[in-house]
């Protein structure tokens, strides 16, 4: 398996600015953008994004238990 490429958990839902997902020192991982959507579908998918290293930890405990859908989102995530 590749070494991780991505900036390491937990990240937060920045409830003062929020279209924006925070980092374990406080830097903008991601911001998102509206566009077509508006402000509550904008929030959820910031939300989504935040807690994306929570749930990569899960998938990545799922397919050590032979979970075979688990594994190959980590093989898509880590190629």
């Amino acid at each position: 398996m590749s070494k991780l490429k991505y900036t390491t958990g937990p990240w937060v839902f920045d409830k003062d600015n929020p279209v924006r997902v925070l980092g374990n020192t406080g830097e903008t991982i991601a911001a998102t953008y509206g566009g077509m959507v508006g402000d509550i579908e904008q929030e959820s998918n910031t939300k989504l994004i935040a807690s994306a290293p929570n749930m990569f930890e899960y998938i990545e405990n799922q397919a050590k238990t032979g979970d075979t859908a688990a594994q190959e989102i980590l093989d898509t995530i880590m190629s």
